[in-house]
């Protein structure tokens, strides 16, 4: 919680983006990134696209491959063919399990995504992995500007 006497002086901190149809991971990646970052979660693909394309400050972007709707690999695909450049160039962070094979991984990869990240993860592997691919522009991002 913020203290109200201190609004509109606080530093804008990057929004991390989760997108995770399973719960449990969504929860534990926010416990993880919530110090360092804003955290906003999507449960399916449509959902993560909806608010990538709303929120100009999402700095950087975690998605699960299997996933009802719209999956991880359409996500990369619309993110990565995307006619807006900071869509287009934001950090995407592939969540992979063992159910997923090498061949899925080595294709997110060719796809456009950043880094891929191992199921079961340690905390120490996610705040590092984000921190390496916020730049400091994103790390810094700057307020929406409306009107």
């Amino acid at each position: 919680m913020s203290n109200p006497s201190s609004a509109g002086h606080e530093t804008q901190r990057a929004i991390v983006l989760i997108v995770d149809d399973s719960r449990v991971m969504r929860i534990a990646l926010k416990k993880i990134l919530a110090e360092d970052y804003t955290v906003v979660e999507a449960g399916n693909g449509e959902q993560g696209w909806s608010l990538l394309e709303k929120d100009p400050n999402i700095a950087c972007v975690f998605t699960d491959l299997a996933m009802p709707e719209l999956d991880g690999f359409g996500l990369l695909k619309r993110i990565r063919g995307s006619s807006e450049e900071r869509i287009r160039s934001v950090p995407v962070i592939i969540i992979t399990g063992n159910e997923d094979d090498r061949s899925m991984r080595e294709r997110a990869l060719s796809s456009g995504a950043n880094d891929l990240v191992l199921k079961p993860f340690q905390s120490a592997d996610i705040k590092a992995t984000t921190k390496k691919h916020m730049t400091p522009k994103r790390a810094a991002a700057p307020a929406a500007r409306f009107g």
